[in-house]
């Protein structure tokens, strides 16, 4: 049923010597535009998928095992440090997660000749035909059960993580990776944190989660808690339901704005008193501004679901203590159609927690920064 979005079809690749390294893993060369790729020979291109800033993503066959794989390159990644760090975080993340069916993992990094020869980054994942943004701002119909299914596999994602006490952190449409099948991963994990991380509990953590999905709380407060990851699951039901961008917030007080527009002003709100609070402008709009009331979701989505309401209602709640958890929101009718029951019993295993990370990454130095990267990448899996 997916709306597949046209590939970029990058200039043919051109063979360079395949027999560039005598090592154990043979590596060979090819070249798409301005960017030459460097991996194990077993992997042969198919096509160009996507095009960045920092990178070329393609998709490559595996001969010798099979299955098709998505290649990412970070080029020149001490180039860009910021980004080089990204990598490594969501690296060890995904690492740590283990496997999930509706998560995003790691399959393989291409390890380099030596460390003096380690410039770019390779990483060998899943290839998925195309994201949820694209799905839902195309021309194909969404029926109510594509949106169950969908939604239902983003809960079951948001669990896992959750359990493992992790926050996503950048949960939209164009972060959930989707194939023909219906099938969903959860990806891009690179301001992903544990929830004891220290710059979180400090309030001190740099620019998180694309403002149109972004909780009141984090628009107000700073405050950084699993609910904020529930309130961007709501935000992208919403675009399920209506096809349109639930709040398109041109700043981060016309944000705020357009959300007590439909979910209307809060009475009261945990968070109000929060001593990291610095957001004098959205209170302002809160306290000064004539009260709101809420609008009726039939109104706002007058073919849905009522059970589909029912649940968006619970996970838009202004206020985080309001506001439904993803395991129970997994428990919500509007599931007993399409429910896993192995998938909706996934954790993660409480008996091997990852480790809680203190570690300042923002005192990182570049030379430090490469080694890490590349023991990362040599480490047996």
């Amino acid at each position: 049923f997916v709306d597949r979005p046209s590939i970029i079809q990058g200039p043919a690749a051109s063979a360079v010597d395949p027999t560039t390294t005598a090592s154990a893993t043979s590596l060979h060369q090819f070249i798409i535009g301005d960017s030459t790729f460097t991996v194990s020979d077993r992997y042969r291109m198919v096509k160009v998928v996507g095009k960045g800033t920092y990178g070329v993503v393609i998709a490559a066959s595996d001969c010798l095992n099979g299955g098709t794989y998505a290649i990412k390159k970070i080029a020149q990644f001490m180039r860009h440090p910021k980004v080089a760090m990204l990598a490594f975080r969501e690296i060890q993340l995904m690492n740590k997660l283990g496997a999930h069916p509706c998560i995003m993992g790691v399959h393989e990094l291409q390890r380099p000749l030596s460390f003096s020869t380690f410039d770019d980054l390779y990483i060998v994942q899943s290839l998925m035909e195309t994201d949820l943004c694209r799905v839902i701002h195309s021309k194909e119909h969404l029926s109510d059960e594509h949106i169950q299914h969908f939604m239902y596999q983003i809960l079951c994602g948001i669990q896992y993580i959750h359990s493992a006490n992790v926050l996503h952190r950048d949960l939209k449409p164009s972060n959930i990776l989707v194939n023909s099948d219906c099938s969903i991963k959860i990806c891009d994990f690179g301001l992903a944190r544990f929830a004891t991380d220290q710059d979180l509990a400090e309030g001190l953590s740099e620019y998180v989660v694309t403002r149109w999905y972004r909780a009141p709380e984090l628009l107000l407060a700073n405050v950084y808690e699993m609910s904020i990851d529930v309130w961007s699951v709501g935000c992208i039901f919403g675009e399920l339901l209506g096809r349109r961008v639930m709040f398109p917030g041109k700043s981060y007080v016309d944000q705020l704005k357009v959300i007590i527009e439909v979910v209307g002003t809060p009475s009261t709100f945990s968070f109000c008193d929060n001593p990291s609070a610095r957001r004098f402008a959205g209170r302002q709009l809160l306290t000064r501004s004539p009260l709101i009331a809420k609008v009726a979701w039939p109104d706002v989505f007058p073919h849905a679901n009522p059970e589909a309401l029912n649940l968006l209602d619970k996970l838009l709640q202004f206020d985080p203590t309001d506001r439904i958890s993803a395991a129970d929101a997994l428990q919500h009718p509007y599931f007993d159609s399409c429910r896993n029951e192995d998938l909706d019993a996934m954790v993660f295993d409480t008996n091997d927690p990852p480790e809680t990370s203190n570690f300042d990454y923002k005192k990182v130095e570049p030379a430090q920064l490469k080694q890490l990267l590349y023991d990362e990448v040599m480490r047996e899996r």
